[in-house]
Formats: structure tokens, sequence, C-alpha cells
């Protein structure tokens, strides 16, 4: 029976992301996976840090960009689910089967470094103004992946403290240790950015357009096949995230 109700709610909150156009058809059935695998590990207190950073990451993609198309960014695909929810999912399976906090704690932590690096990249290439490589500290392009600004990383440091409040805010603990672990949680989750954004620069794929000329990180523009300038060809931004959130899935486990 709860596995069906686990199911349903999860239908229910993937099928309202479908029906807002924040998610494809690939997208919603990954998120219905997602979902029910935390709706059944973590019940409501963790299907609601789930929901909180659907709902803020679906509402930071739909502010105006000059940078970005709204309408490019809108609807996630089954890969952007996956590589910002697989480990999620993963950790508060364990902690259903196991019942140990440290799994709970885990998927949040886990949520908070996909948070982060969600808010700093949406509010960063908004209105970051002076953009530059967390490498070498050289002006890049907002919104180019490695690229760091003052109010991104604000951004993404005030996400994964919203997202440690609101996975440790029921939990109900004394002052104390709620202090500690939110302070803890919003660590792993920032530190979660800061890989991104150093895998971004290091090894994510980079290309030029053969047609218009301009930096870009797909393989394909202007109808064209694109020149790779740097980085793995496999290695898309989709991989990056599921990186860095694999990383904080691991200090997750480690710390807690």
């Amino acid at each position: 029976m709860k596995i069906l109700i686990s199911i349903l709610l999860a239908l229910i909150v993937s099928g309202a992301g479908f029906w807002l156009r924040a998610l494809d058809f690939s997208g919603f059935a990954a998120a219905t996976l997602v979902g029910a695998a935390v709706f059944w590990g973590s019940g409501f207190p963790g299907a609601a840090v789930l929901i909180f950073f659907f709902i803020l990451g679906s509402a930071l993609s739909r502010l105006p960009s000059e940078t970005h198309s709204p309408e490019q960014k809108s609807r996630r695909d089954y890969r952007q689910v996956l590589a910002n929810g697989l480990w999620p999912g993963l950790l508060a399976l364990g902690y259903g089967v196991r019942q140990d906090e440290a799994y709970y704690l885990a998927y949040v932590a886990t949520l908070a470094a996909a948070c982060a690096d969600t808010a700093s990249g949406e509010i960063g290439v908004r209105w970051g103004k002076k953009t530059v490589s967390i490498v070498n500290f050289s002006l890049i392009p907002p919104g180019f992946s490695g690229g760091v600004s003052w109010i991104g990383t604000l951004s993404g440091l005030a996400g994964a403290l919203l997202v440690a409040l609101v996975g440790v805010g029921p939990k109900g603990w004394d002052f104390f240790l709620s202090f500690k672990t939110i302070l803890l949680i919003s660590a792993i989750g920032f530190l979660g950015m800061l890989f991104d954004s150093f895998l971004g620069a290091l090894v994510q794929a980079k290309y030029r357009c053969a047609v218009c000329r301009s930096a870009i990180e797909v393989p394909k523009h202007c109808g064209r096949a694109a020149q790779r300038l740097s980085g793995l060809r496999t290695l898309d931004n989709d991989g990056v995230n599921f990186l860095s959130t694999f990383l904080g899935a691991v200090l997750g486990l480690l710390l807690f």
C-alpha cells in the first residue's frame, strides 16, 4: 500500500510539472520514479525538500534573461532530472530500508548541492555583472560553465541554506543539533556548487559554432556540428551536475 501511495503522490507532483511545462514527457517519467523513491523512503519531510527544490529551480529558470531564453530552459528532460535526482532518490531509498538518519541527512545534503548550483547559475547569469573563471579569475561571458560571480555565489549559498532549513526544520531536534546540522548541510551544498564550477571550467566539453562562431557548450549549433575546443566530449552540463550531486552524497554519508 505504501508503494502505491508513493507512486500516486509522485504522479500528482510530476504531472503538475508536466502540465505547467516545467517537464517534458521523459522528464515527467524520470521525475515520477525519483519522486516515488523519495516519498516511499523519506516520507513527507523528504518529499517537501524535493518539491521545494523543484519549484524553486523551475521558478528561477523562468525568470527573464538576455543570455538564455526561458523557453529553451523551461522544460527539463530525463537527463536533467536524473542528473540532480538520481543520487537523492537512491539515498531516500537507503533511508527507507535502513532507517539510518545518515542517509536522510545525506539526501538533504545532495539536494542542497543541486539547489546551490541551480540558484547560482540562474541568478548569476541574469545579475552577475562581472563573471570570472573559477580557475584563473579571467573575465568570461555570463552563463559559461566554470564562471562565478559574487551574486551567483551568494545565491548558491542561500539555496543550500534554504534546502537545509526545509530538510532539518521538521525534525524537531534541539537548537544546537539542528543549527550544526543545517550549517554542515549548507557547507556540503556550497562545496558541491564549487566542485561543479571547477568541473565546468576544466573538463566539461566546450565548442565553437562552425556557422556563427559563438562559444557554445553543445556539439551542434546552427544546424551543423560544432568544433570542440576543450574538455571531454562525453561530459556535458548534465554530467557535471551528476558528479557534483554525487560528491554531495558521498560527503553527506561520510560526515553524518
